[in-house]
């Protein structure tokens, strides 16, 4: 568990998020468990009620997660495989409202991962 700032893993940046013990065999996808998150607007920029933070709805992120396509079957085995999520920003949040002052985002996760042996 940790607080991760999306916008400062760009460009081949990477954040490790965990270890996890699983059975192994091969797998189409993957669940991230998000109990909370917020959005902060660039500075200068603010939504419509003033303020420049919003706490970010997680579409089934605490209840199933957030899937993470692996575009066909992945193989995991012993003792140690590791997986790299891409997470594009443009892709991933849609402004509500008017654009120079939004009244909210909407979180539309898109996620895939790739074996990084």
């Amino acid at each position: 568990a940790g607080v991760f700032d999306v916008l400062d893993l760009q460009n081949g940046l990477k954040a490790f998020l965990g270890t996890a013990t699983i059975v192994a065999g091969d797998y189409e996808q993957l669940r991230l468990i998000v109990t909370g998150a917020t959005i902060t607007l660039k500075t200068g920029f603010t939504f419509s009620d003033g303020t420049s933070t919003h706490d970010l709805k997680v579409p089934s992120g605490q209840q199933t997660g957030i899937k993470v396509n692996f575009g066909g079957p992945v193989h995991i085995a012993p003792p140690t495989t590791t997986l790299t999520i891409d997470f594009p920003v443009d892709q991933n949040f849609v402004l509500t409202g008017g654009t120079s002052s939004p009244s909210g985002v909407l979180f539309t996760p898109t996620l895939h991962g790739t074996v990084t042996q």
